[in-house]
């Protein structure tokens, strides 16, 4: 079910709330892992400094099966080059809901644990759903 999307000041309010809700700050791209990433998979994307490590938050657009295939493929690209990868549900979108789909990448030393990071978010999901 693909939901209304959200309006620019609600995805920022969402994505503040994740914030919050992972205990992390907002943070920069150090210049060396942008060019470790290579090719970008989604320029909508933002970074999070997190007591585990960097977070770096992609947001895919994922509205059918050869999209979600070609960014699958980019995420095994990504994980080739030393960082660990997974996309999580489409309802901790920062977009919109069902139409964009997170890739969370970390770098393979950090102690991020992904399904950590979504156990964490699940209670500010519905604080943050639109209407």
């Amino acid at each position: 079910m693909t939901m209304r999307p959200f309006t620019v000041e609600e995805a920022r309010a969402r994505r503040r709330h994740f914030t919050r809700a992972l205990g992390g700050r907002d943070a920069q791209i150090p210049e060396y892992i942008a060019k470790q990433l290579g090719a970008w998979p989604s320029r909508h994307y933002f970074a999070l400094r997190l007591p585990e490590g960097l977070l770096i938050w992609f947001e895919c657009w994922c509205n059918h099966e050869g999209v979600i295939e070609a960014k699958r493929q980019e995420a095994k690209r990504i994980a080739s080059r030393g960082f660990r990868v997974a996309f999580i549900s489409t309802t901790f979108s920062t977009n919109w809901v069902g139409e964009r789909r997170p890739l969370l990448v970390t770098l393979l030393d950090n102690t991020l644990n992904f399904e950590n990071v979504v156990e964490r978010l699940s209670p500010v999901l519905s604080a943050t759903e639109p209407t």
